[in-house]
């Protein structure tokens, strides 16, 4: 599992990229249209993802609100818990189809088939925190918004080749679907 491999999330006010004609607005004027850093990064900003994931606004994002918004990303139902399809949804956009991690049950510890906060805080740890450090590039702890960015858009271009094609940008798929991010970013509150 690579580290570039491993952040979007945040896990995150609209579809990003090419899904609907509203979320073509945000990166272009075209659907379908392949995106260089350059044009993701600037339609990226304009969502808003990463203001909602900074919760107390001093424009980097701890570990603990990264974390949050990964948790917010697997729970897709906003249950407040990861199914076991959540799971490997959530694994497979993140880590891809080399994930060798820990499976479901691995952190199902009380084995009632959903993954709760105190559990995903677990799954994290194990599988999350060295991706994190991997990608604070300044390595003060935070990830500014260029690091952040440049992590989503690594995640998303799965074959490296500094292009999001029109195939890579399912990645971005169900990220809001209309949901108020900042709202479910609130209710899921600290996660470490």
């Amino acid at each position: 599992m690579t580290i570039m491999k491993t952040f979007a999330l945040t896990t995150a006010a609209a579809a990003l990229i090419g899904a609907s004609a509203a979320s073509a607005q945000v990166f272009g004027d075209e659907i379908g249209t392949d995106y260089g850093y350059d044009g993701f990064e600037r339609g990226f900003a304009e969502t808003g993802y990463y203001d909602a994931l900074d919760r107390d606004g001093d424009e980097m994002l701890s570990e603990n609100e990264y974390a949050t918004g990964l948790f917010t990303d697997y729970d897709r139902d906003a249950d407040m818990m990861v199914s076991e399809d959540e799971f490997a949804t959530g694994t497979q956009r993140y880590m891809g189809d080399a994930y060798a991690g820990g499976q479901f049950a691995d952190y199902d510890a009380n084995a009632d088939g959903m993954v709760d906060r105190s559990e995903f805080r677990n799954f994290y740890g194990t599988e999350y925190t060295s991706m994190y450090t991997g990608a604070d590039g300044d390595a003060d702890g935070m990830l500014n918004r260029d690091e952040y960015g440049s992590s989503v858009y690594n995640t998303a271009d799965a074959d490296r080749d500094q292009v999001i094609t029109i195939e890579e940008e399912g990645f971005f798929e169900g990220w809001f679907d209309g949901d108020d991010i900042e709202a479910r970013v609130r209710e899921v509150g600290d996660l470490m």
